[in-house]
Order: C-alpha cells, then sequence, then structure tokens
C-alpha cells in the first residue's frame, strides 16, 4: 500500500490525515499518471474519477449514454 497526498504536498498540501489516502501501487501510479482523480477529504468524503470525469467502479455500458 502508498500513502497518497489527496492535495499534493509540492502544492501546499499538508501531512493531515483528512488529505491522505491509502492506495495500491498501481491505483497510485495512475493518480500520478492523471488517468486516476482522487479529490474530496477522507476518509468519508472521498471521490474516485477517471480522468474523463466518469465515476471510478462505474462500467460505461451501465452508466448512461453520457459516458459512451
Amino acid at each position: 500500500m502508498h500513502g497518497h497526498h489527496i492535495h499534493y504536498r509540492s502544492r501546499g498540501g499538508g501531512n493531515h490525515l483528512t488529505n491522505l489516502v491509502l492506495v495500491c501501487g498501481a491505483h497510485h501510479a495512475a493518480i500520478h499518471e492523471g488517468k486516476l482523480i482522487v479529490s474530496g477529504t477522507a476518509p468519508h468524503g472521498l471521490v474516485f474519477a477517471h480522468a474523463d470525469g466518469r465515476p471510478y467502479g462505474v462500467d460505461p455500458a451501465e452508466s448512461g449514454s453520457r459516458w459512451r
């Protein structure tokens, strides 16, 4: 597991627990590659989305025509 700063430290984000999330190495790489977007506040206000804005974990075939 990798600790990830939701608001990057290089952009002023702190080490507060509300700014940290644990993710696996593959998801951590996807975040830094811009393929996976994490926003909100940990632990209960986190939002995960694909780079195109589609909610993460939603099958495009089931999410309506907007994402097709």
